[in-house]
């Protein structure tokens, strides 16, 4: 069921890949923000246990 992410209120995002266990979205600004069940490393946040992000975040490393 789709659901309002208020976190993307303030970016422009200007891609978006959704699954069933993760998303991604990528802003206007190259930023690559990722949410969902982090299983075995797949969001980039560095966990490779599973974490559950049920907010977007910034992948770090691709940012810099």
């Amino acid at each position: 069921m789709p659901k309002r992410i208020k976190e993307f209120d303030n970016l422009k995002i200007s891609k978006l890949s959704i699954g069933n266990r993760h998303s991604a979205a990528i802003s206007e600004e190259g930023l690559l923000y990722t949410f969902g069940s982090g299983n075995w490393g797949v969001l980039g946040h560095g966990t490779e246990t599973d974490v559950s992000f049920t907010t977007p975040k910034v992948v770090e490393t691709l940012a810099k």
